[in-house]
């Protein structure tokens, strides 16, 4: 469980950037380098009606707390022409922020303002977050992840773990959100560093519509191939 008081996170992993969490209540904030807090999201209770399990997360859209770092179609028309108007109306239904969060289902760490997953194994988010990781900021946010071999690894004890395959993502759901039952440090510190990127790094920002426009170029070819859409 998120312990109440500050702490520094980031001393022991050497990490660039230093996050310290704070929490007032349910809303959970962070500074980066002793700067100024921003929000990063609620706590919340979630009961999945097929199953009747319950789960603790973080959400954060709508708050009024959360920039407005919101994906407009208009803005990414001169690159991604008629892509960028297709997946507007999708990015609005999940938030459309660039900054939204989700930490309190099944799939443990949903980002953007296309809702990537973590829990589908080469799916939207894996293949978001290699692109990240491969990133030169990524050394001031998750610097003990890297890219080997077109996979997600963890340096740890001097050795390499792997954080996805094919078939799973559970290593990598476990280092981003340890459990669906309580909201942890390591859970917020994830979702402080990835708002902190996003809100900073404009190229952040930029990967998120280039996912997301390959997703849906995805999913129109597949409708082609069973339905014959024929473009």
């Amino acid at each position: 469980m998120f312990d109440p008081r500050k702490r520094q996170i980031g001393e022991m992993d050497n990490m660039a950037i230093h996050f310290t969490l704070e929490r007032s209540g349910h809303i959970f904030n962070s500074r980066a380098d002793g700067g100024a807090p921003f929000f990063v999201g609620c706590q919340t209770s979630y009961r999945e009606k097929s199953s009747g399990d319950e789960f603790e997360g973080l959400y954060n859209v709508p708050r009024r707390e959360l920039p407005k770092l919101i994906y407009r179609a208009a803005d990414y028309r001169g690159m991604y022409r008629f892509w960028a108007a297709f997946i507007e109306p999708t990015s609005k239904c999940e938030g459309g922020n660039f900054l939204t969060l989700n930490t309190y289902d099944r799939a443990r760490f949903t980002w953007g303002f296309g809702q990537f997953g973590a829990h589908v194994p080469d799916g939207d988010f894996v293949m978001f977050f290699r692109d990240m990781v491969s990133r030169p900021e990524n050394a001031d946010y998750f610097p003990d992840l890297s890219v080997r071999d077109g996979r997600i690894v963890k340096t740890s004890g001097g050795g390499v773990v792997p954080m996805e395959t094919a078939n799973s993502t559970v290593p990598l759901m476990d280092y981003l959100n340890p459990t669906m039952s309580a909201v942890e440090d390591s859970e917020v510190a994830s979702a402080a560093k990835m708002i902190h990127w996003a809100t900073n790094v404009a190229p952040a920002r930029d990967l998120q519509v280039m996912h997301m426009v390959g997703v849906f170029k995805r999913l129109m070819r597949e409708a082609d191939g069973r339905l014959g859409l024929d473009g």
